[in-house]
């Protein structure tokens, strides 16, 4: 009967200690999962707006390539698809969206366009 006691009706119940080191766990379990959930609800660090200047390398649809790589959503709405050619030097103000960069403006630089019209 190592750990449990036996009250005089024949029922066994834990010591007060082992009650209390359950509590304990359960309390440290509780606090974890919850510490968790904070986490997980607060915004992803890479929201916000943000701005870059590049070439754009590559068009499909409303997605454009920059020579860096990048790939942004250029909403319907926010530049002329017969604006949105390669070679055009952009500057794009942005932000993600779902992990992905979303543009809030686009603006076409005077310059060399480089080799496509």
């Amino acid at each position: 009967m190592h750990g449990t006691l036996r009250s005089l009706n024949g029922q066994s119940f834990a010591p007060p200690c082992t009650l209390r080191r359950g509590w304990v766990a359960l309390t440290a379990l509780m606090l974890a999962l919850g510490v968790v959930v904070c986490v997980a609800a607060q915004p992803a660090p890479d929201q916000g707006e943000r701005q870059v200047e590049s070439r754009i390398v590559n068009v499909n649809g409303e997605m454009i390539q920059l020579d860096d790589g990048m790939v942004v959503r250029v909403p319907h709405g926010l530049a002329l698809q017969g604006d949105l050619r390669e070679g055009k030097r952009v500057k794009v103000r942005y932000e993600v969206k779902e992990g992905k960069p979303v543009a809030k403006s686009i603006e076409f630089l005077p310059g060399p366009s480089g080799t496509k019209p």
